[in-house]
């Protein structure tokens, strides 16, 4: 059975491969031999780490998923590549994610969004643009239980300074209604403790995490209530 690759993957492992043909290029250059595309060995995988971090100035977790785009692709032509090729290419960027000054390569920290980012958000149009498909290009309209939703986790994110994966995990159960705003039980991630927030109104009523939080819940609830009518 065939895995199911994204196209986000498909592009990337492309990607990948190109650049893993210019290491070849470049490498034919300096030793005036050609290897074919195929040739995924200790060798040559670890050279490819070195070129990523000495000519791309490539960040340590790039060069790293380019191993497993690069991997991926020759086995897809039907190359087998060694477990040694990459253990050894592995072992040679350990010592390249210790390194302050390579880890900060590349995009560079992200800028913290703030309350007027957020502000625009989510006042913005529920129409969003969509692919150009062949001459056309249209909008979507986002349903509204969509956006509702997308405007309490935005809002509730920054009401319990919560990082992505606490925010995906959170669940409605643990989200509960108090005369100061919400109880906030933002259940443990990846090792860190659970903890208790208070999420306190908010002045602005389009960056209220309590006000966008009950209104998408009385939406939700309301659509629930109508789907099992109809079922009924």
């Amino acid at each position: 059975m065939t895995p199911i690759t994204s196209d986000k993957t498909r592009t990337s492992y492309a990607r990948d491969w190109e650049l893993w043909a210019e290491f070849h290029r470049w490498l034919a250059g300096q030793t005036g031999h050609v290897l074919p595309l195929t040739a995924v060995t200790k060798g040559t995988l670890v050279a490819f780490v070195v070129w990523l971090d000495e000519m791309k100035k490539a960040a340590p977790s790039t060069i790293d998923r380019r191993i497993t785009g690069v991997t991926v692709t020759a086995r897809r032509h039907g190359t087998e590549v060694p477990k040694q090729a990459t253990k050894a290419a592995r072992e040679a960027l350990k010592p390249m994610k210790l390194d302050p000054a390579r880890t900060v390569r590349g995009r560079g920290k992200a800028i913290a969004a703030t309350p007027a980012h957020l502000r625009a958000m989510n006042t913005a149009t529920a129409a969003r643009p969509q692919p150009t498909v062949g001459r056309r290009r249209g909008t979507q309209e986002l349903p509204e239980l969509a956006r509702l939703r997308d405007r309490a986790l935005a809002t509730l994110a920054f009401g319990i300074a919560g990082r992505s994966e606490e925010v995906s995990s959170l669940d409605t159960e643990g989200v509960s209604q108090v005369a100061e705003g919400l109880d906030v039980h933002v259940p443990s991630v990846k090792g860190r403790p659970p903890r208790d927030v208070a999420v306190a109104y908010g002045e602005n009523p389009d960056t209220c995490p309590v006000r966008c939080w009950l209104a998408w819940k009385a939406l939700f609830s309301y659509s629930y209530g109508q789907v099992a009518c109809s079922a009924e």
